[in-house]
């Protein structure tokens, strides 16, 4: 009886099925298992991870720089708005003593506008130094592309300035000099 149970099971052991796993992953996993070695497998294995954490290292720096240059813009375009803030207030103040200087000719306002005169050239200058070399190249380019600002705009008013001392200058001029 023992004999002919072994045989039963043998039999049913031969006969029963067994599952094979068809999938391209595990044809994959084993193809891979027969041809490379273990200690090639944890290289790889260990490999991968380091790899991607370096790559990822690599992009967040990257990020980082051009968040950093995106700043520096900023700042750089920042200075160059309190310059010419400094600037257009200082030449505002400039034409209305020269407005008054003109409807009026009195002393008084010949000697504000003297007084505002050296101010509005201690403004004018730094603007001028940080325009020609203190700016990020980047802002120049961009004040130069979008900007109707030129150097002898500035010229021009020293020019006018020595014209309204020399005659008297109509209230029209003294308008399309300071605008």
């Amino acid at each position: 009886l023992s004999n002919s149970s072994n045989f039963a099971v043998q039999q049913l052991n031969s006969k029963a099925v067994k599952p094979k796993n068809n999938s391209l992953l595990s044809k994959f996993s084993s193809a891979l298992s027969n041809k490379i070695k273990l200690c090639q497998r944890v290289f790889i294995t260990t490999f991968v991870p380091v790899f991607g954490v370096a790559l990822l290292s690599l992009i967040v720096l990257q990020d980082s720089y051009q968040r950093y240059k995106n700043m520096s813009l900023v700042v750089g375009v920042n200075d160059v708005i309190k310059q010419v803030n400094n600037v257009s207030h200082s030449l505002q103040v400039e034409r209305g003593l020269s407005s008054g200087l003109t409807s009026e000719n009195s002393p008084d306002f010949t000697k504000k506008l003297t007084e505002h005169r050296l101010i509005t050239d201690q403004v004018i200058k730094p603007f001028l130094s940080l325009i020609s070399n203190d700016v990020e190249p980047l802002v120049g380019e961009s004040i130069q592309l979008h900007s109707e600002f030129n150097l002898s705009d500035f010229n021009g008013l020293a020019i006018y300035r020595l014209q309204l001392d020399n005659k008297p200058v109509n209230f029209f001029q003294t308008y399309q000099a300071y605008t």
